[in-house]
């Protein structure tokens, strides 16, 4: 009994500077001997994490779930990641692809390093001004628009095989307090949150989401009994599981918060959380004292060990689903360079302009972005093109002289430049730089896109060869069919 109370526990593992991950070694040898159900992950190295993972998975006894709070992309907890604009600046786009790219890259990046568990979208709607938890977390105050982009983001984040969840069930927008901190209330009446607040959760079980994170907080409308949404049987299991029909994971809000602590102990609050239909308690401090709690409620019959059982297959059956950790589909130069271009689209001029010489810092600190990267956009424009004999056209290389003609080009402009130069090779000679001089026959050329005849030379294959007839075209002419990649060896 005691692995299957342990299941269902998934404890917080916290870094710091001087000792990393060791800082919670104990914490972490203690739940892989109890048999926890995963853990959920603080800021940290993404390569001291990636080791950390992988180390998890080889000692574990069951699949782990493996959670990180990655609202504004892996960068916000893993140092080396690339970092996001908060969702509201994303959703004030009014883009849902462009928001299905962030989530993309997210999943892309926190799968690569052994995060199989995203603990976002935020699906509170921004009501109050004075919210202290939501704010530019949420996705806007409109609640056909919050579950239109929130479905966006929950679909693309599992496309990755990553698990997204939808939170705070039932809506955190109305509250004027911290709940992590003190007791918190929302007032409004149920046809109030019915219509508004639980439409976008309404919208994120549609998409299938894979789990629902629960509010500390009270809801006297929903719950007359006075429980907060965590310990609510109402809210948990006859809304949200019967009403809604959710099927997926519920997972409580982080429980070593002083906002969950209603009951006299942890131990208390795990147990009624998991009498209300929650399957996961999250962020326990004392592991001992929750799973020692669970097993007494069960041996003592307050909690049915069948619902136990059915927690834990459903978290068996999302670990299983979850993609492992693997260079398939990882985060690629576009997906980088696409998070730059974003970065710069949700900037909103108030007064005055932009300092000179701070705009490449500014990319470089907040989205962690590689120098190098930065440098190459920074400096290249969009490309020019050079008109020779024929039809075709060619994207000159990249030299001293195009450097100092192409620097300067705006941000925008230059990562679509850098998106262009990645799909293309330079020729190592430097030569046949324009159509009217082409290389001598059998040096080698860059393998771009190219159409049209060429004074009787033709370019494809990375070599430059005599065609069989001076009008043939080459294999690669014809309308325009993308970039072509690489040499056919």
């Amino acid at each position: 009994m005691t692995t299957t109370a342990a299941q269902l526990i998934i404890p917080r593992l916290t870094w710091d500077s001087a000792r990393g991950f060791d800082a919670s070694r104990q914490t972490l040898e203690r739940g892989l001997a109890l048999g926890v159900g995963g853990f959920m992950l603080g800021p940290a190295p993404q390569e001291d994490v990636r080791a950390l993972t992988k180390e998890m998975r080889s000692r574990a006894k069951h699949p782990l779930l493996v959670a990180a709070d990655v609202e504004r992309g892996a960068g916000q907890v893993f140092t080396g990641a690339t970092g996001l604009p908060p969702l509201a600046a994303i959703a004030a786009l009014n883009e849902p692809e462009t928001l299905r790219k962030a989530a993309r890259l997210t999943g892309r990046e926190v799968r690569n390093i052994g995060v199989n568990w995203a603990l976002a979208p935020v699906l509170d709607l921004d009501l109050v001004a004075d919210n202290p938890i939501v704010g530019s977390r949420s996705l806007g105050a409109n609640a056909g628009t919050v579950s239109r982009l929130g479905e966006a983001w929950i679909e693309a984040c599992q496309q990755e095989g990553v698990l997204a969840c939808a939170k705070h069930f039932p809506g955190h927008g109305r509250t004027t307090t911290d709940s992590h901190l003190e007791r918190s209330t929302v007032r409004a009446s149920r046809h109030e949150l019915m219509a508004h607040d639980i439409q976008p959760f309404r919208a994120a079980i549609k998409a299938n989401v894979a789990s629902v994170m629960t509010a500390h907080v009270f809801y006297p409308a929903l719950d007359p009994g006075g429980a907060m949404a965590t310990l609510s049987m109402a809210i948990v299991r006859v809304l949200l599981r019967e009403r809604l029909g959710f099927e997926g994971l519920v997972v409580t809000d982080a429980l070593d918060k002083r906002g969950a602590t209603t009951a006299p102990s942890e131990g208390q609050s795990a147990v009624g959380a998991l009498f209300a239909g929650c399957d996961l308690v999250l962020a326990p401090t004392d592991l001992d004292d929750v799973a020692h709690a669970i097993e007494e409620a069960v041996v003592d019959g307050t909690l049915d060990e069948e619902l136990l059982v059915r927690s834990q297959r459903r978290r068996l059956k999302w670990a299983q689903w979850a993609s492992p950790p693997n260079e398939w589909r990882k985060a690629s130069t576009y997906d980088i360079a696409a998070a730059a271009d974003l970065a710069e689209r949700v900037v909103r001029m108030v007064r005055g302009g932009p300092v000179a010489g701070a705009r490449n810092l500014r990319r470089r600190r907040e989205l962690s972005l590689p120098w190098r990267t930065v440098a190459r956009v920074a400096a290249h424009g969009p490309p020019r093109r050079r008109h020779g004999v024929g039809r075709g056209r060619r994207i000159e290389r990249k030299d001293a002289t195009a450097d100092r003609r192409l620097r300067g080009r705006p941000w925008r402009q230059g990562a679509r430049w850098l998106l262009e130069r990645d799909h293309r090779r330079r020729q190592p000679d430097g030569r046949g730089r324009a159509f009217g001089r082409p290389p001598p026959s059998g040096s080698p050329v860059w393998t771009s896109a190219y159409r049209g005849r060429t004074g009787g030379r033709q370019r494809c294959h990375g070599v430059v060869r005599r065609p069989r007839h001076a009008r043939s075209r080459c294999p690669m002419a014809g309308p325009r069919r993308g970039i072509y990649r690489g040499n056919h060896d």
